[in-house]
């Protein structure tokens, strides 16, 4: 079964789930924003965003500083536990995790991964 990222994650500050069935999330969790993997991923991210839209994707920050969406500023948060290593997921809309890696991943992975969803034949 699929269980939302919210619980999997054990998000506190941020509620992933408001962006269920409308956003795709492309989350990246890094112990620090300055993390050498999220820089490099965040930089080939934003390489790509103009093409977001068509994708319905968002992305979403989230280290022990705090949290950010859409390359934003910092909204601060308390977490349970601490973020320990570098990872990134894809959630689809439904709120499930479709891909997840502790690498820093080509967003070309992304739009293929998304354009196979049957949600996204449905979008066009």
């Amino acid at each position: 079964a699929i269980f939302f990222l919210l619980i999997s994650i054990n998000m506190t500050a941020q509620d992933l789930t408001q962006y269920t069935w409308e956003n795709r999330l492309v989350l990246v969790e890094t112990p620090e924003f300055h993390n050498e993997k999220a820089l490099e991923q965040l930089t080939l991210l934003k390489q790509e965003s103009p093409k977001f839209k068509k994708y319905r994707l968002l992305v979403v920050e989230r280290s022990n500083e705090g949290f950010r969406k859409s390359f934003g500023p910092v909204t601060m948060h308390s977490l349970e536990d601490p973020i320990t290593d570098f990872k990134i997921y894809l959630i689809g809309l439904d709120g499930g995790i479709k891909f997840k890696s502790t690498e820093v991943t080509e967003v070309q992975k992304f739009f293929d991964l998304i354009s196979s969803m049957p949600m996204f034949k449905e979008d066009k």
